[in-house]
């Protein structure tokens, strides 16, 4: 909420809901749940998920909610919080394609950056970070034909 307040933008913190609605996605948020902590994430029944997003009805298995999270107008807050964070000392690389990050250097298309904090944000094409990488898995969305 700090950033929002000081680059400028609109931001809510209502925090996120996550509702499990197959055996996958119950493992992988009780697993995320684990791994970040209860003061970080929630986890809750499927009902008190269900009771949270308003839709009684919602046939899930479990789910979580994600305190800290915060609502933001991507469209709105990219670009202020990056000009914000440019006017404050920060590097931006854009349309540069990272191939490997290690040991405080970021390998790209455009040669390498060395720092003591480098952040990669890849949008939908997190495989292309790390293409050999065997914990990165690319998930294709699921396609329906219809007539």
């Amino acid at each position: 909420m700090n950033a929002a307040e000081q680059a400028g933008f609109w931001a809510s913190e209502g925090g996120t809901y996550i509702p499990a609605t197959t055996e996958a996605e119950h493992q992988v948020l009780r697993e995320f749940a684990e791994h970040r902590g209860p003061d970080r994430v929630t986890s809750l029944s499927g009902v008190e998920v269900a009771d949270a997003i308003g839709n009684p009805g919602l046939a899930a298995l479990s789910g979580v909610h994600l305190p800290r999270d915060m609502r933001v107008n991507p469209r709105e807050a990219a670009p202020v919080l990056a000009r914000w964070l440019a006017a404050q000392g920060v590097d931006f690389a854009w349309s540069t394609q990272v191939t490997a990050v290690a040991d405080g250097v970021a390998e790209t298309n455009r040669g390498d950056y060395t720092a003591s904090q480098i952040v990669v944000c890849p949008g939908y094409r997190l495989s292309t970070c790390s293409p050999t990488s065997p914990r990165v898995t690319r998930c294709e969305p699921a396609r329906s034909s219809c007539p």
